[in-house]
Formats: structure tokens, sequence, C-alpha cells
């Protein structure tokens, strides 16, 4: 039996915070059941790049 697998980091953009920092949460998609995950850290939204691959 084959699995998918998919990885996604996004800003959670409606928390933004005093300092202007968002939390960066990771969506985890594996045979198409969802789960969301906070990662603890936080970044300035105009530093985000969604297109880098690192």
């Amino acid at each position: 039996m084959k699995s998918t697998i998919a990885i996604l980091f996004y800003l959670n953009k409606p928390k933004i915070n005093s300092k202007r920092k968002v939390p960066i949460n990771v969506r985890i998609n594996v045979n198409g059941r969802r789960s969301e995950i906070a990662t603890g850290e936080q970044i300035k939204p105009e530093k985000w790049n969604s297109k880098q691959i690192v």
C-alpha cells in the first residue's frame, strides 16, 4: 500500500503579537488525514518566504 505525505509550514497571521511577530505552524497530511501543530517559533511576516527551499 502506497502512502502520501505532505508537510506545509505556514504563518498563523491572525495571531500577530505586540512585537509584530506571528506563530509558525506546520500542517501534516498523511493519506488525506490532516494534523496541524504549532512549532513554538515566531517570525515577522515580512521576513517569511514561503517559496524558499532549504
